[in-house]
């Protein structure tokens, strides 16, 4: 392994393990084929009001280069997720988001993906998975839509589900899991049908 990767690497340990220490999240280092992956598990993010930008009405390129926006999307309640090609455990969630979208996908609940990456290697991976729900490139606006929506570490992966207002009803930074997403709608649901 390269002498300057290893230090490299060091460093983002380091730096990653100070800033983790001091806002109080628990973090999992996985070191796999001399790969650094750094997972990082939060707790549900609630954010303030003063931390909301309306996801929903952002202008965001589709991976075919047209834009739109996520108020595109006629369901009440909306899965977005944040991720990357270089991000593994963004990769390693896409399927099951996939099958949720299949499964409950409609007017009451869907899933849409925000790439903050290149159009092109999404496109790739899209392709690759298999994956049919909608997918947005964020680029460079990507980290400022996630900070503006509760994840100010700019960490991937990161989920949050919207109301069809914009409204940020639960958040996870890290990988997320179906039963997390199940449980958010149980509860979306049980409130808005009161």
């Amino acid at each position: 392994m390269n002498k300057s990767v290893l230090i490299a690497g060091a460093g983002i340990v380091f730096l990653g393990g100070y800033y983790l220490a001091n806002n109080r999240a628990e973090e999992i280092l996985v070191v796999t084929d001399g790969a650094l992956d750094i997972e990082l598990q939060a707790s549900e993010i609630i954010e303030s009001e003063e931390s909301r930008d309306n996801l929903l009405s952002a202008r965001l390129n589709d991976l075919n280069g047209l834009q739109s926006s996520l108020n595109a999307i006629d369901s009440e309640y909306i899965l977005v997720n944040f991720w990357a090609t270089w991000c593994k455990p963004c990769v390693e969630e896409m399927p099951m988001l996939q099958s949720l979208q299949i499964e409950l996908g409609g007017n009451r609940f869907s899933v849409a993906g925000l790439a903050i990456d290149a159009a092109d290697s999404a496109a790739r991976m899209v392709e690759e998975l298999k994956i049919t729900y909608p997918i947005f490139v964020a680029d460079l606006e990507g980290p400022e839509l996630m900070a503006k929506n509760g994840n100010e570490q700019g960490l991937l992966p990161y989920t949050v589900l919207l109301s069809s207002s914009g409204e940020v009803i639960s958040s996870k930074l890290g990988t997320v899991q179906e039963q997390d997403i199940r449980g958010w709608l149980n509860l979306a649901y049980a409130a808005s049908d009161n």
